[in-house]
């Protein structure tokens, strides 16, 4: 799980230039992916290894470096994201450092929390109902991966109708269309 979080913690540097460049179809493209290939590849590697928790693991784990390597590739090739290294201030670093370190924590104590119940169910019940458990987790976390997309890509739209108008008729006239499309797409879940 550590090796996990390091590479969601890599991953999120090129998360942060992918929204700074508002390509929000794209990084809802990709969360759909791998909120969808998680729980296809899962149920039947889970039937095949007998239920094996190792397996969910070393799937999560390479579902995160897959995911990397799309963010990389995207942030580079497309968007011709470059590094520079020559002009580094010393009290930034320090800043960025003890913000990271605590960003750090946090997904660590978020690995734990979502972990807990698996766990106890594992210590409680047999790896069957853990499976089942984790399947069951993994559909919540479509859903809201689902709801999250449209509002996620108009974003954008609605920071330019709040920056540049008054009038909030087109500004709600807008939330009641992504309400509408939320609906539309979540109903049939």
């Amino acid at each position: 799980m550590i090796i996990n979080i390091v590479f969601t913690f890599i991953s999120a540097t090129f998360e942060s230039n992918i929204l700074a460049n508002e390509q929000f179809i794209f990084q809802q493209i990709r969360q759909m992916m791998q909120s969808i290939l998680l729980p296809i590849l899962t149920v039947p590697i889970l039937y095949f290894f007998h239920k094996n928790l190792v397996v969910v693991v070393i799937i999560q784990t390479f579902i995160t470096i897959l995911n990397l390597i799309a963010n990389v590739y995207f942030c580079i090739k497309i968007l011709n994201m470059r590094f520079s290294f020559k002009t580094i201030e010393l009290s930034f670093v320090k800043e960025i450092g003890t913000f990271s370190f605590f960003i750090f924590l946090n997904q660590i104590f978020n690995q734990i929390n979502d972990s807990t119940p698996v766990y106890m169910l594992g210590i409680l019940k047999n790896t069957q109902q853990v499976a089942i458990y984790s399947i069951v987790n993994q559909l919540k976390s479509l859903f809201l991966t689902f709801s999250q997309v449209l509002t996620t890509i108009f974003i954008p739209k609605v920071n330019h109708l709040v920056n540049n108008s008054d009038n909030n008729t087109e500004l709600d006239n807008l939330m009641i269309k992504i309400g509408q499309y939320q609906i539309l797409i979540l109903g049939f879940f």
